[in-house]
């Protein structure tokens, strides 16, 4: 492991400290019994070197650590708390999904990054400025920290899809004979993902907020219970954002439908101008001796001026009846 892959922050309400590590045994060995510590691991290989008797760290819950598709679950035990959640970022206008878990056994907070460095910058930074209250609680507070961190992440994210949905909106209303329905499709599968790992989420918080727990005490749900609302407030605007998905399907299709129609009407109005003029090319296309209309001077011309007759009683007939 490289170095500084481990961060652990051992702290109370008079004292902090913050130490860079590359390995989980040297955090484990510099844990202070009596502070709170916040051991930041940044690579998930570290996980291996956990020791079980010391964290209780099932294998089972190692390869939620580990696992990028697992969905955002709550553990409580008596000798532990795991939780697993998603952090979805912008990256270059693209949703990135990152795999977060949190472990908290007596006084020690565990955090795992298993895609990239989530160095919490704004928790930190109010540690070593001991701002609000966060050197003055327990774990349980600074895993609200945590997890309100990543959840504040899903408001841009959910913003950013619904500004790509008003903009595929504006491109259906303004260019109705474009077929639209890939980047609709898109759009939809981003909005499945965030749903996917964000609705779990109630579960989480719910389980969370259970006051008989001894690793959430009952004067932080109140924190809990505001998290619970953010989740509330975001998985409201994801349905907002299916509902106006469905809608531009709709109208995506019904464009598409009068188009298609338009080129049928087209073609039915070109084809049925045509068959009389057919009919008349292919009688005097007959190779009968006895045509007496051959043999007139003028014929050619007036058999043209017929067809050009029918031609044009058959448009006006169409434009009366405003079939086009």
């Amino acid at each position: 492991m490289s170095e500084n892959q481990i961060q652990l922050l051992s702290f109370d309400k008079d004292y902090f400290n913050s130490v860079n590590l590359q390995t989980i045994n040297e955090a484990l060995d510099k844990i202070e019994p009596t502070k709170i510590n916040w051991i930041d691991i940044l690579d998930s290989k570290s996980i291996q070197s956990v020791d079980d008797e010391t964290f209780m760290v099932h294998k089972l819950i190692q390869e939620d650590i580990k696992s990028h598709e697992s969905l955002p679950k709550c553990e409580i035990h008596d000798e532990f708390l795991f939780v697993s959640i998603k952090d979805f970022t912008l990256e270059h206008n693209e949703i990135e999904r990152e795999h977060k878990s949190f472990f908290i056994n007596a006084n020690t907070l565990l955090s795992f990054s298993i895609d990239k460095a989530n160095d919490y910058k704004t928790v930190k930074d109010n540690l070593i400025a001991n701002k609000g209250k966060i050197r003055k609680s327990k774990t349980d507070y600074l895993l609200y920290l945590l997890i309100d961190q990543i959840i504040d992440h899903y408001f841009p994210v959910c913003e950013f899809l619904h500004e790509k949905i008003i903009q595929i909106e504006n491109k259906i209303q303004s260019q109705p004979g474009i077929n639209y329905s890939g980047l609709i499709l898109e759009a939809k599968k981003q909005y499945i993902e965030l749903r996917k790992y964000i609705f779990p989420l109630k579960e989480v918080l719910l389980k969370l907020q259970k006051p008989d727990k001894e690793f959430v005490k009952n004067s932080n749900q109140i924190y809990y219970n505001d998290l619970n609302d953010h989740v509330e407030f975001i998985l409201a605007s994801l349905e907002n954002s299916r509902e106006l998905l469905i809608e531009l399907r709709d109208l995506n299709t019904a464009n598409q439908n009068h188009s298609l129609n338009n080129v049928m009407k087209t073609l039915t109005i070109v084809s049925t101008i045509f068959i009389p003029l057919t009919f008349l090319a292919g009688i005097y296309g007959m190779n009968f001796k006895n045509i007496p209309e051959l043999r007139t001077d003028y014929g050619y011309y007036v058999l043209w001026s017929f067809m050009a007759l029918i031609s044009l009683g058959m448009i006006i007939y169409f434009k009366k009846k405003k079939w086009f």
